[in-house]
């Protein structure tokens, strides 16, 4: 019995080092320029399969064990060792098959390693939010690195030199430590989904210090104060001037506040519907005081979107007759822009350097094919169907899972036009938000460790 206790309390301290990490590891990912650079690359994938290994061998050997059960995953684990597998594919015909291949080898490569440091993280967050106690203070520590980066991103505005980089555009707009503002308006985008879900949670997790039937004056201030937050990263998103990033900003407000209304606790009508109300209030009034003060931006830049969307979709043809050059296994991972160089057609513009698809489906399938290509997308919307089920059965971590569908949709919705989540920083904080919907195990309210 007491070698049991022994690997649980080794357990538990192995998965508090862990939470600190990935948390160490999120803020470093996005002041690094969003990691947006192969030695970010290589330097992430190297400490977090680091981690993983020491995770696994302390498995291996009975120090630790492992918390979460994959039992259930055996087809989404099939798919991205799949997925894994025509990486590997791709990289031993490498200088076989076509030139764009031999000059793509090395990106192949590395960009191998970077996908394994996804499943990396995810296996990790996995592990360490499975005990429920820790998925919420994980959450809650998850959604002040978002507060904290809007704050910078603010900050450095008007101090360019505080950036990690020299800003040589977007000069009148907010870009934070991305380069890019689209990818910025993403991240913010996804902690406005965080956030309005820790706002609008499940009251019984609070049950033990509630009087039932009557309002907990001192929770309803809490949460208020909690939107303020929320509509802090809202202004970031309008500030950035990123229409698509205004809209999945949105939603990522608009689609917790569906799910939760969708919900029903027993006993709790009268008392959520007050809350309801002057929480709606209050956002409304919120939403048009940030419009006024930070959409100005956003509001200039709509006059252009249909000169915009002629010259997307220009690209979009041009990509599409790349795809049909190699439907079936593609260019080569990573290797969009030498496939786009040569395959470029008028009008699309020649002046300008293309490096990314600014679609990322588009993009996968000139580089995997359109079948092999799919996979990721097929792997979120598989995650997507598990993480409503988990959100609309009313769970204590219920609301995680309300916000990682949120972060799924505003990924998939920019992907159609942007590549934020080809950024590092932004795929980051993507797999720990879906990690945290997915890992509690909710059958024991108490912790398990």
């Amino acid at each position: 019995m007491s070698a049991f206790s022994n690997i649980d309390k080794r357990t538990r301290f192995v998965n508090r080092i862990l939470t600190g990490f990935i948390l160490l590891l999120l803020v470093a990912s996005v002041l690094m320029i969003g990691s947006n650079r192969t030695v970010y690359w290589l330097l992430n994938a190297t400490v977090l399969m680091g981690a993983t290994s020491l995770v696994l061998l302390g498995s291996w050997s009975g120090f630790i064990k492992l918390r979460f059960s994959y039992d259930r995953w055996r087809l989404l684990v099939l798919l991205a060792a799949t997925y894994l597998i025509v990486l590997l594919f791709q990289l031993g015909v490498a200088g076989f098959v076509s030139p764009i291949r031999f000059h793509s080898q090395g990106n192949i490569l590395i960009g191998l390693l970077r996908v394994v440091s996804y499943g990396c993280l995810m296996f990790l967050t996995l592990q360490i939010a499975t005990n429920v106690k820790r998925a919420r203070r994980f959450a809650w520590g998850v959604f002040a690195i978002f507060i904290v980066i809007a704050i910078y991103g603010f900050v450095s505005f008007q101090v360019p030199e505080l950036l990690l980089y020299e800003k040589d555009a977007y000069k009148t707009a907010l870009s934070g430590p991305f380069i890019n503002r689209n990818s910025y308006a993403t991240y913010l985008a996804m902690g406005c989904a965080l956030g309005t879900s820790l706002v609008l949670r499940s009251d019984r997790e609070n049950t033990i210090r509630k009087k039932r039937g009557k309002l907990d004056v001192e929770m309803i201030i809490g949460r208020l104060f909690l939107f303020m937050a929320v509509l802090l990263l809202f202004a970031g998103v309008l500030a950035t001037g990123s229409r698509m990033g205004t809209f999945v900003g949105l939603l990522g407000i608009a689609i917790p506040l569906v799910l939760r209304v969708m919900q029903s606790d027993e006993g709790s009508g009268a008392r959520n519907a007050v809350v309801g109300l002057s929480m709606a209030v209050t956002a409304l009034l919120g939403f048009v005081l940030v419009s006024a003060a930070y959409g100005g931006l956003v509001f200039e830049r709509l006059g252009s979107t249909g000169m915009s969307a002629d010259v997307r979709w220009a690209l979009y043809e041009n990509i599409w007759q790349i795809v049909l050059q190699r439907p079936l296994f593609g260019h080569g991972f990573d290797s969009f822009e030498l496939a786009f160089r040569m395959g470029h057609e008028l009008p699309v513009s020649p002046d300008l350097r293309w490096q990314n698809a600014h679609n990322t489906y588009l993009e996968l399938w000139v580089e995997l094919g359109v079948i092999f290509g799919s996979i990721p997308p097929i792997l979120c919307g598989l995650f997507l169907l598990r993480l409503w089920k988990r959100g609309a059965e009313n769970q204590y971590t219920g609301y995680l899972a309300q916000a990682a569908v949120s972060v799924i949709v505003i990924a998939a919705i920019h992907s159609f036009v942007d590549f934020s989540l080809e950024i590092e920083a932004n795929v980051f904080m993507f797999i720990v938000i879906v990690a945290l919907g997915l890992a509690p195990n909710d059958t024991k309210i108490v912790a398990q460790e």
